[in-house]
């Protein structure tokens, strides 16, 4: 059976321009689009697209009737939907995911390429089947980059709000009601979500006989510890490519043949006689002179010293070739394939974080507007409390004047509210008029 991985990653950004290739030539011409192959551009699957707007008039634009027909005052009345959640610190206009099957290794066969680009096709058409508050309004897969990959944008749809608009882009909640129940933080929900996705695409390469091999965990907890991790996968780069350019170097150092002359050898002669080409006398009586000539006896003759460093150059020489012979024979493409997987498996789980904090950092936003709400409506009770307060007063001041009797009712009031709320605003406001008609009495007195 056919081995691949699958990944499931949050996008941190989104740019529905790169995701359909909506680019003129000046933005092919960025170092941003370099890795795109634009004569495989035509190779793209745009399965889904409609405009981000058209899209919230589409899921929203019935509720914001609505809730404007129930608004008396023009100014809490919603103009333009999108507009508002995408200046809401509190809520995203949408969401994106990149999945993927398979790393770029996989895809030097066609038939992975094809099958890879069946199941995420599959995957897309079945979404909203399984996450019917999760919108798509753009879906694209990628055929022009080292891999094939999804880019799938959604917009969420939460409902069962009892105030204001009764649905909203509240992504936890719209999976929430989806039946993933919040067992500890807001994170473990999008975890348990993710999850489950992962699982469908499983399903899916298992259907067209393909095991799905798991890489990488959540087990980053800082970023020192994460930039430990990348700083420990650079030396492994940087050591292989050290590997390589020793074996580069030695496979390029080719043997010359040896220059005796460099040695300071020379070649050994001896003297012989060898015919002189002179003659003398003729017929039988003719004789032919010999003449002495060097010749070399096939010995080379070196100095001691020379020959020493010689045979240390042939020793270092042999040692080289076994070394030579060791590397070839080592798997370097297997180890940078593994390099990859390392780098791969790292960038996925920085993903993983990066996306628990952008939970994290959504949460905090949440918390901070709703701490914001509660101040202020803290603030316009209290500025109501303080009126009720003068109206009561005034109203039995009428009735009884300015008397004792005055301030046993108004004591006898407050004391009834304080069993309910204790150290109420009622009570801190008596309390205080109290003390300044005490200041105002010790004045006088004297």
């Amino acid at each position: 059976m056919v081995k691949m991985s699958a990944s499931f990653v949050k996008g941190t950004a989104t740019s529905i321009k790169h995701n359909n290739r909506d680019f003129k030539e000046k933005d092919w011409e960025t170092k941003y689009h370099n890795h795109i192959n634009r004569e495989r551009e035509k190779d793209n699957k745009y399965l889904q697209s409609t405009p981000i707007r058209e899209k919230y008039d589409e899921l929203f634009g019935e509720e914001v009737e609505r809730y404007n027909a129930t608004q008396k005052r023009k100014d809490r009345k919603i103009d333009d939907y999108f507009d508002k959640v995408k200046n809401d610190k509190t809520l995203n206009t949408q969401y994106e995911f990149i999945v993927q099957v398979g790393t770029k290794d996989d895809f030097d066969l066609y038939s992975n390429y094809k099958i890879a680009n069946e199941i995420l096709e599959e995957y897309t058409e079945n979404f909203e089947d399984r996450n019917p508050h999760l919108k798509i309004y753009n879906a694209v897969i990628h055929n022009d980059e080292a891999s094939p990959h999804l880019h799938l944008n959604v917009i969420p749809v939460a409902e069962g709000y009892k105030q204001g608009m009764r649905k909203r882009p509240a992504f936890n909640k719209a999976i929430e009601e989806q039946g993933f129940e919040r067992t500890g933080d807001s994170r473990q929900v999008f975890r348990d979500w993710r999850n489950s996705e992962l699982s469908e695409i499983e399903t899916l390469m298992n259907k067209r006989e393909i095991e799905r091999v798991k890489v990488g965990t959540n087990s980053i907890q800082s970023m020192p510890e994460y930039k430990k991790i990348k700083g420990e996968l650079e030396d492994k780069k940087n050591e292989l490519e050290r590997t390589k350019s020793e074996v580069v170097a030695l496979a390029g150092d080719t043997s010359k043949k040896v220059d005796i002359s460099k040695l300071g050898a020379k070649y050994e002669t001896k003297t012989v006689k060898v015919p002189s080409g002179e003659f003398i006398g003729k017929g039988k009586l003719k004789y032919e002179f010999k003449k002495n000539e060097e010749q070399k006896t096939g010995n080379v003759v070196i100095p001691k010293q020379k020959l020493d460093k010689f045979l240390q150059d042939h020793d270092d020489l042999y040692k080289a070739n076994q070394r030579l012979k060791r590397y070839v024979e080592t798997d370097l493409p297997k180890e940078n394939k593994e390099l990859i997987d390392d780098y791969n498996d790292l960038r996925h789980r920085f993903n993983v974080n990066v996306d628990d904090y952008n939970d994290l950092l959504e949460q905090k936003r949440s918390l901070e507007k709703e701490n914001k709400t509660l101040k202020d409506t803290v603030k316009s009770l209290k500025k109501e409390i303080g009126s009720i307060y003068l109206n009561v007063k005034d109203a039995f001041k009428r009735i009884l004047g300015d008397s004792k009797q005055l301030k046993d009712v108004l004591k006898g009031i407050t004391h009834e509210i304080s069993k309910n709320a204790p150290r109420g605003e009622f009570e801190r406001l008596n309390e205080n008029e109290n003390k300044q008609e005490r200041t105002r009495s010790r004045g006088m007195s004297r």
